[in-house]
């Protein structure tokens, strides 16, 4: 899975939109408020 998505370090974080396909990924530490907003944007 790793491999398949690019993710190289930890922690990294894939969003995946509905159809599959890589939203947005997120390497190291993040926030709250980026979380949100990238579920938000996948969520439409």
């Amino acid at each position: 899975m790793a491999n398949k998505y690019g993710a190289q370090y930890i922690p990294t974080l894939v969003f995946i939109g509905k159809d599959g396909n890589v939203v947005n990924k997120i390497v190291g530490e993040t926030t709250k408020d980026v979380l949100d907003k990238n579920v938000k944007k996948i969520m439409n």
